[in-house]
């Protein structure tokens, strides 16, 4: 319930102060999303729970099935000029070491596109600039499971690069790449 989420960073747990779970490694950028339950003071989980019990400070955005359906439906070429550039802004900024370029280094392979070949930027006709926007607002781990989603019906090779990545991300601790 769209209504129910609100504002995280207007509300505060009633019971007990957030702490670490499991729902919150890779907080804040590769986070579950947040617990209801904690921020209502009801999480009946507490330290096994699946969702992040540490403050947002907002609900995170998502693509909605339009959105889903079109990034879904482009050619390959076209998904990865306007995906491909904006994963690798985010990867990097995220984090810059070894393990996870090669990772990522993958994940352009299982596409066909040697990393290196990855532009930062690239032009968009006027029907991708919206998705762009759209896309540009989202988190990394949301980025990172709308291309999974995207491609796991056309490529299981890109899929399980993009999960293995999305797996080694969520490892590391929060503030470690800066």
């Amino acid at each position: 319930d769209a209504a129910a989420l609100g504002d995280f960073a207007d509300r505060s747990p009633q019971t007990s102060p957030p702490r670490w779970n499991p729902g919150s490694a890779g907080h804040p950028d590769f986070c579950s999303r947040p617990c209801l339950y904690f921020v209502a003071g009801k999480c009946s989980s507490s330290t096994t729970c699946e969702f992040c019990h540490l403050s947002h400070a907002k609900r995170p955005p998502h693509l909605d099935r339009r959105f889903r359906e079109v990034l879904r439906d482009l050619p390959q070429h076209d998904w990865i000029a306007l995906v491909m550039p904006l994963l690798r802004t985010r990867i990097e900024a995220f984090d810059r070491s070894k393990e996870t370029t090669a990772l990522f280094a993958k994940v352009t392979a299982a596409c066909g596109v040697p990393l290196e070949l990855v532009q930062y930027c690239v032009p968009l006709r006027n029907d991708r600039r919206l998705m762009m926007l759209t896309m540009r607002a989202l988190g990394l781990r949301s980025l990172l499971m709308a291309v999974h989603r995207s491609m796991q019906e056309r490529c299981s090779e890109l899929a399980d690069a993009v999960e293995a990545l999305s797996q080694h991300l969520r490892r590391i601790p929060s503030g470690a790449s800066q």
